[in-house]
């Protein structure tokens, strides 16, 4: 498969580039406003002089277009940037004595000491606000928060502290990413609850999820069994314990732990196959595109329109269109189509590690899982189900290895034996999941609520087993890798000279591939020569330094 739209490539790159000049420059909006108007004036003066295009004059076109679109993709980054508003909580007064009335969003993964949200600022002493801030609630509380919740404290915005040491985990940036500056401290003394009803998106959301989780407690499920089913169906991973995610990291099979493409994908399956008998009545495609659209997107609701579940859901509402309405689709359009929608709408996106590594397997999945399953075609229907399997799994390895060692710093070398035994069952166990949690809304307690209940028990019993055995294999798990930017970025040009030469064997390609293993290695040797032979560090734990 080939691209078939350079334009759309050029235009989606063009976007991208805007936003990370945005985010590096941090002009004001009407910089980005001056800017885009002459070239706006420019391309429509271009139109109306030269009504015919030769070769100068549609590089000119293009020139200019290009430049048109790394300015609104700047211009669009910035004004979704909260802080560059007049109205943000950040530019009101911050003392102790100013009341602040916010809205509670999202609750987040706990901590030892603190509950975690995210809230709201609807106002400051009576003005009208926005932005969004991290609320810490002291887990002493008596008064825990549910989403929606609206609460008027005096408490101070604080800032968020950046990372202390070499190489730690900057959680002042991942919240910047998300429009997060500040953190406000609650306990009992300084925040009243005014109210909990619930008005919004989100607190719908996590009123629904509040209510399947209280009735799947009455089946047995053990916690890690209901974190699980949590993760695979609901999106929501606050609950999951630290062995578990550990023993899910190790073994490789993270990926199925956070809702993407390939769960968003097996609920398209699932929808299809329910909706098939449709087809045979007047207009039933058309009614069949409407249903999966209308059920994928509900889904997407569900977990809370997470990134991974809104690029996924993007890029499935155009292949269901396009299957049902037997149209042929170029994937690569259709992803790089999915890319620019979502950035349009959430920019931020773009700094998001889920989204990075979504898209990064799905691109490397469709690049070379095609070329990897020609090598051998298996007689027996079972063996090729493992081999494709395998194939999937390694394919996305090829862009996947190259970002896990930069932000997680490790390779789990088992990885393919825990998809090949997962993968298989993920289908059944998902949809199983999915059958359970629309027995317990609408046939509660029911015999056959409880048989089902139960066998989904049993599963994740034993992939949670399984996947705890892969990871007891330490000697497979390769850690503490280091891997600077010019790494990352040089892997992945290595990556995609790899495919070229394999798709495409000629002199050209092979003068690439070569060049990009001498930039691969000129950056190891680079970041070898920049690393201090003897450094003295003092590192910062829990109020105590480390030299």
């Amino acid at each position: 498969m080939r691209f078939t739209n350079f334009a759309l490539l050029y235009l989606t790159l063009s976007f991208i580039t805007g936003i990370l000049l945005a985010r590096s420059l941090e002009l004001d909006i009407w910089a980005w406003v001056y800017i885009s108007i002459p070239l706006i004036t420019m391309l429509g003066l271009l139109v109306l002089i030269f009504k015919k295009k030769d070769k100068s004059t549609t590089s000119l076109y293009t020139g200019i277009a290009f430049l048109l679109f790394i300015s609104i993709g700047a211009l669009n980054f910035t004004l979704h940037i909260a802080s560059k508003h007049h109205s943000h909580y950040s530019a009101k007064s911050n003392s102790g004595n100013s009341f602040k009335i916010l809205r509670i969003t999202q609750k987040l993964k706990d901590n030892k000491f603190y509950s975690k949200y995210y809230a709201d600022v609807l106002s400051v002493n009576k003005k009208e606000t926005s932005g969004t801030v991290l609320i810490q609630l002291k887990k002493d509380s008596i008064k825990p928060l549910v989403t929606d919740a609206v609460v008027i404290t005096k408490s101070a915005f604080s800032d968020i502290q950046s990372a202390v040491n070499p190489g730690q985990f900057d959680y002042k940036t991942y919240l910047k990413n998300k429009g997060v500056y500040h953190q406000m401290y609650l306990e009992n003394s300084n925040y009243k609850v005014l109210t909990q009803e619930t008005t919004t998106f989100n607190g719908l959301n996590g009123r629904l999820i509040q209510t399947i989780n209280s009735k799947l407690k009455n089946y047995r499920f053990s916690p890690d069994e209901l974190a699980i089913i949590n993760a695979l169906v609901l999106g929501q991973k606050q609950d999951i314990s630290s062995e578990i995610y550990d023993s899910y990291t190790d073994s490789g099979a993270i990926h199925i732990l956070a809702v993407s493409g390939l769960h968003v994908g097996i609920i398209l399956l699932i929808i299809t196959f329910i909706l098939k008998p449709l087809k045979q009545i007047k207009h039933g495609n058309l009614l069949v595109i409407l249903c999966s659209i209308i059920l994928l997107w509900l889904y997407a609701f569900l977990t809370g329109f997470s990134p991974s579940v809104i690029r996924a859901t993007a890029m499935f509402t155009l292949v269901s269109i396009a299957i049902n309405l037997k149209r042929k689709t170029n994937t690569y359009n259709t992803l790089i189509g999915s890319i620019l929608i979502i950035l349009i709408f959430q920019p931020q996106f773009l700094f998001d590690v889920g989204f990075q590594l979504s898209y990064v397997a799905v691109f490397s999945i469709v690049a070379f899982q095609p070329l990897i399953a020609n090598l051998w075609h298996p007689k027996y229907k079972l063996t090729n189900l493992y081999w494709q399997t395998f194939t999937v799994t390694l394919s996305a390895q090829f862009g996947i290895i190259p970002l896990s060692v930069y932000y997680f710093h490790q390779i789990p070398g088992l990885f393919w034996l825990s998809n090949l035994i997962i993968i298989p069952l993920l289908p059944l166990i998902l949809g199983l999941a999915i059958l359970v949690i629309v027995l317990v809304l609408s046939f509660d307690k029911s015999i056959l609520t409880t048989f089902f209940a139960s066998t989904l028990s049993y599963s994740i019993y034993g992939m949670n087993y399984l996947l705890r055995w892969i990871s007891s294999l330490e000697s497979f798990i390769f850690k503490e890798l280091s891997f600077s930017s010019f790494n990352l970025i040089a892997s992945l040009l290595f990556v995609l000279s790899l495919y070229f030469l394999w798709k495409h064997f000629s002199a050209k390609t092979i003068i690439c591939s070569l060049s990009a293993i001498i930039l691969l290695q000129s950056s190891f040797m680079l970041t070898k020569i920049h690393t201090a032979s003897n450094e003295f560090v003092i590192f910062y734990r829990s109020k105590h330094r480390l030299m």
